[in-house]
């Protein structure tokens, strides 16, 4: 085993040193580790893994150091800040910074770097101190005007992120100043006043946005800016500017299309803040200003919303009784009330938003949106449990929207709703009446024998979930989602504990479906795994496991198969070198997980099982160090103790007993490691 690993460390060594030292002579070379580093941020989407990014970062550096003071050098380098700010390591990526500053500051595309991704990277991860340098460096450099004031606008947020309050303010004096013919400083204004607020600066946020409005009052973003000075007058409390400045903002953007919007933000925040009546009075004054505006029924509509949000049924009920009064000719007032009707849904009010449903169904019952409102009708009615109304619905549905092509996704819905209230035979039946009396096209009618086997499943009716999968395999077998079909049903039985019937459909996949591939294609030897762990058939499971761990590693369910193969050794085969060789593979390539659990159980195996105490403590106390505060220490300090009681250490034993005694987490535990410390003071052994 030994020999394997050290070959193995020399072929890996060999693979990863010979593109540094032919670097120089191969311009492919670093094409090719470039292309290698990028092939594993590509699969970088578990951000648990570390893995996959840091051996890019490990590419990048080959690069960096073999064209020290070159572009592709640089390149590299920047690509290992970028990687070390995103994966939040600040120490790392202020000396990657250092390092790219010492090494490549005679390269004419350094700031071309700077200015691309790097400040914007440190300054986004807030290391504001490197960003200012960069900027600083960049100033001393020289620019024309359009560089020069962004760099500028950079500096100054960063004092804003530093704090330092005085030196903003100075640079935004000499900024206004220098540039105050560039058309670009509006922008540049603006911006750093959003800066502010991204940041929480109120009171700076406030100040900016006011100078943005006196300054360029025709601008296109002025009315946006000022109701941003609302709003942080609002977050600041200051409710009397607040009020000024929005009586302001009526004043003068009256006319504007889009005010009922801003005003109705700002109603937004009040509700936020808890101050509900003064958000309701605001939009009162969208929809009575602008009852024409699209903005009308929606503000009413959030004032609704916001009632019944925080309870206030009665004052929700005449909000709708507006929307339905004084706003039914406004445009967008049937999605208004529709929006209502959904929220009273989402609060669990579904007679409330039944009648809502239907009052929309009584006076626009040819809108566009009547055959989704006519099923969020019935649905309503089976969350009320009243299965008659349902019923008669559901044939309002099938009878006035008989032409309609939205009609089968809409029965879908009702569908999955009877399923979700456990109705499964109602179901059942709509199923069948769709595959019976509606021509579809083939992907949804196999979609709808699929629901027939998955309701039948839930039924428990054997022989039909069986005729439905047999109908589905003969129907539709050179269907391309035919795979993806018999792999939900197999879930479905996997859900139903019928583990037998899911291997056998999973299995089926495997063998007569190989190549059709869908979502969850590779999970199938995992589940296959899975399913035959729960029935008992431990060598079955263990193959499909490891066959799953050999064709997709970098599969999310790699994070802990290879420590449920250990355990299986470990706990039904009693076969302890194959559970170590599992359970230290967890360790060494997935330790996010489970990795403490692994090496806590290989403390147990060495301590109890096979009495190989060396190898023990060095395990026990591996995890001791890597998870200090995690909820196996007290194990691992207790096996650690035995270990070291075991081959006579007993000072060793009894320190470590007194480590256990402080993180035990009742007073059994706490007694427990007492009487051992007293027995191994008396001279006694466990």
């Amino acid at each position: 085993m030994v020999k394997k690993k050290v070959l193995l460390l020399l072929v890996l060594a060999c693979v990863v040193l010979w593109p540094v030292v032919t670097l120089g002579a191969d311009e492919n070379a670093v094409k090719d580790l470039f292309a290698q580093a990028q092939a594993h941020l590509n699969d970088d989407n578990d951000d648990e893994n570390e893995e996959r990014w840091i051996a890019a970062g490990d590419i990048y550096r080959q690069i960096a150091a073999a064209d020290v003071g070159g572009d592709d050098g640089l390149k590299a380098q920047e690509r290992i800040i970028w990687l070390y700010t995103r994966h939040e390591k600040p120490t790392q990526a202020r000396e990657a910074y250092e390092y790219l500053m010492a090494n490549f500051s005679e390269n004419e595309n350094l700031a071309a770097a700077l200015e691309n991704e790097l400040i914007s990277a440190f300054r986004d991860s807030g290391d504001y101190d490197t960003a200012l340098e960069m900027y600083e460096y960049l100033m001393a450099r020289g620019a024309d005007d359009q560089k020069m004031l962004g760099i500028s606008s950079g500096i100054v947020k960063c004092y804003i992120g530093l704090g330092y309050d005085a030196n903003a303010t100075a640079e935004v004096e000499q900024m206004l100043s220098r540039y105050a013919n560039n058309e670009r400083l509006p922008d540049v204004v603006f911006d750093l006043a959003y800066e502010c607020r991204s940041q929480k600066r109120w009171e700076k946020s406030r100040e900016f946005f006011e100078y943005f409005v006196s300054n360029w009052p025709d601008n296109k973003k002025a009315m946006v800016a000022q109701r941003y000075v609302v709003k942080a007058s609002i977050k600041l409390g200051d409710d009397a500017a607040a009020d000024t400045q929005i009586n302001n903002l009526i004043a003068a953007y009256a006319n504007n299309p889009d005010i009922g919007n801003e005003v109705s933000q700002l109603a937004e925040d009040y509700a936020q803040n808890g101050n509900h009546e003064k958000a309701a009075s605001l939009y009162g004054q969208v929809a009575q200003r602008w009852p024409q505006s699209e903005w009308a029924p929606l503000a009413q509509c959030q004032s609704a919303r916001m009632y019944i949000e925080i309870g206030d049924y009665t004052k929700a009920a005449e909000a709708v009784e507006k929307l339905k009064k004084e706003l039914s000719t406004s445009p967008g007032i049937v999605e208004a009330l529709e929006d209502v009707g959904d929220k009273y849904e989402l609060n669990y009010s579904s007679r409330e938003a039944y009648d809502i449903y239907k009052y929309i169904l009584q006076n626009w019952p040819t809108h566009d949106h009547a055959i989704t409102i006519q099923m969020k009708a019935i649905l309503s009615q089976i969350r009320l449990r009243d299965l008659d109304k349902a019923n008669t619905e559901l044939s309002n549905l099938l009878n006035d929207f008989a032409s309609n092509e939205d009609l089968a996704p809409m029965v879908h819905e009702v569908v999955e709703e009877y399923r979700d209230a456990g109705y499964n035979e109602e179901g059942r039946t709509l199923f069948k009446y769709l595959l019976e009396n509606w021509t579809q096209d083939e992907a949804t009618n196999l979609e709808l024998q699929v629901g027939l086997a998955l309701q039948s499943i839930k039924l428990k009716d054997e022989e039909n979930a069986k005729s439905a999968i047999d109908r589905l395999i003969a129907d539709y077998n050179d269907h391309p989602n035919i795979a993806k079909g018999l792999f939900q049903i197999g879930e479905e039985y996997f859900y139903a504990e019928k583990y037998n019937e899911a291997s056998a459909l999973w299995e089926l996949l495997e063998t007569d479906y190989p190549s059709i591939k869908f979502k969850t294609r590779d999970e199938i030897l995992y589940v296959l795994g899975v399913c035959y762990q729960r029935m008992g058939k431990y060598d079955t499971s263990i193959e499909y496991y490891q066959e799953f761990i050999q064709k997709h590693p970098n599969h999310r369910f790699m994070a802990d198969a290879p420590y449920v193969v250990g355990m299986i050794y470990y706990r039904h085969k009693k076969d302890y070198e194959k559970a170590l060789y599992w359970l230290d593979y967890q360790v060494k390539f997935h330790p996010k997980k489970l990795g403490q659990n692994a090496l806590f159980n290989q403390c147990v195996i060495y301590t109890h099982n096979i009495q190989e105490y060396n190898k023990g403590i060095e395990v026990c106390g591996q995890c001791v160090r890597d998870y200090p505060e995690g909820q196996r220490l007290w194990g691992c300090l207790s096996n650690l103790a035995l270990c070291y009681e075991r081959i006579g250490n007993i000072e060793k034993a009894k320190e470590t007993l007194q480590k256990a005694y402080k993180v035990s987490s009742s007073e059994n535990l706490r007694n427990h490691v007492s009487e051992r410390i007293s027995r191994l003071e008396a001279g006694g052994a466990q």
